[in-house]
């Protein structure tokens, strides 16, 4: 399972520390940034992690189309229509979430493809799941 975040200078390395451990515990095997911002810290901090492929960085830099909305906005959803089409072939679930963002199953505490075998298990024609969070 692959996790796909938009990173930006905004997301301190500790944080991203943080949010990554957790989603270990939850049994995700790859990080895929893609980086709005140049952020070469990443590279200081998360070497091995790098040279593994269990984070992967990607460029995302491009100009952006609107002034009038915050930067994020812009760039958001041309991320995660490129993470998928990037990615997707590469693992069984793909995982799009913000790094301020946490996602937990009571039913799977500490298993989130577990928690989504059952939901494909349930609806099994449905190949995307939309989870809004409280």
């Amino acid at each position: 399972m692959g996790i796909c975040a938009l990173v930006t200078t905004y997301n301190s390395i500790e944080e991203l520390r943080t949010w990554m451990a957790y989603y270990q515990l939850q049994r995700v095997d790859a990080f895929i940034f893609y980086v709005f911002t140049p952020y070469p810290e990443l590279y200081r901090a998360f070497p091995a992690m790098i040279a593994s492929k269990s984070l992967i960085l990607v460029d995302f830099t491009w100009p952006r189309l609107r002034h009038d909305i915050p930067a994020i906005l812009n760039i958001q959803n041309a991320q995660m229509n490129s993470c998928y089409c990037e990615f997707n072939f590469f693992f069984k679930y793909l995982f799009f979430c913000d790094t301020d963002e946490y996602a937990f199953s009571e039913r799977f505490p500490s298993n989130i493809p577990s928690g989504i075998l059952a939901a494909r298990n349930i609806f099994p024609r449905y190949t995307t799941f939309y989870v809004t969070f409280l």
